[in-house]
């Protein structure tokens, strides 16, 4: 089993309205989520969600993770997905209320498995 250091997972970017993929764990790997932050870039409230979801799965409903409204200018660490192992082909998907005025940062290791 190799084990990289935690990584950025994806490139830096703004969420949409709609749900986007963020990132996918790669095929014969393991993913463990280090960080999750989410920051507000405008100085209005922003309603943000995050959903991690199963190999083979689509977005639900119950696949929610984390709901919240983040003030201007502020941010959140998602500490539902601290430490939370993907396997190869769950995903994490995000939307918010407001489209690009929320930064996504991500970073975690990698398992070879």
């Amino acid at each position: 089993m190799a084990t990289t250091d935690p990584e950025k997972l994806f490139p830096p970017s703004l969420l949409p309205i709609t749900a986007t993929t963020l990132y996918t764990a790669p095929l014969n790997t393991e993913t463990v989520i280090k960080h999750f932050i989410l920051q507000n870039t405008s100085s209005l409230p922003v309603n943000v969600t995050v959903y991690k979801i199963d190999s083979g799965d689509t977005l639900e409903a119950k696949h929610q993770l984390f709901k919240r409204t983040i003030a201007g200018y502020d941010f959140e660490h998602v500490g539902s997905l601290l430490n939370s192992v993907m396997s190869a082909g769950d995903f994490i998907a995000a939307l918010a209320d407001t489209a690009d005025v929320i930064a996504v940062h991500g970073s975690g290791s990698e398992i070879t498995v």
